[in-house]
């Protein structure tokens, strides 16, 4: 609205536009974004509204960036499930994050989604006794 008056053809518009909303700095700055975003399910949300946040973001840059860029903000069991699984598309990891997701609720899954969550344990190993010759060990864990 401020320099409507100083713009009098669309070609004058769309130069104006594209200096202010995709120079070379602000694709620098967008490219940086990208490369130094790390998931973290406590600020993020969702893994996959994460991936689909960025990777819209990367589809803007001129050249865009590839999907490797954006899945490399995962914590690496999760990169390697990308791997694992040949995710070519956004649209396969969007999937993929999408069930697994869904069976992190149902199922207890192995790998921690974030270190910080994780109650820290003691373990203590023992042996039991069955009286009949049979032993085995037996490990009691302490809550911190």
């Amino acid at each position: 609205m401020a320099t409507k008056e100083h713009i009098n053809s669309y070609e004058e518009f769309k130069i104006k536009f594209l200096d202010q909303f995709c120079s070379k700095e602000s694709q620098s700055q967008t490219k940086a974004q990208i490369y130094r975003c790390r998931y973290d399910k406590s600020t993020d949300g969702s893994m996959a509204s994460h991936l689909l946040k960025y990777a819209v973001l990367g589809t803007s840059l001129q050249p865009s960036m590839s999907e490797e860029a954006v899945t490399s903000s995962y914590l690496p069991w999760v990169q390697k499930l990308f791997i694992r699984s040949n995710i070519k598309t956004i649209q396969d990891a969007l999937s993929l994050l999408n069930k697994l997701e869904a069976t992190e609720g149902q199922h207890h899954n192995p790998q921690p989604w974030s270190n910080q969550n994780r109650p820290h344990a003691r373990s203590s190993y023992s042996r039991e006794d069955h009286g009949d010759g049979r032993t085995h060990a037996v490990r009691q864990t302490y809550g911190k």
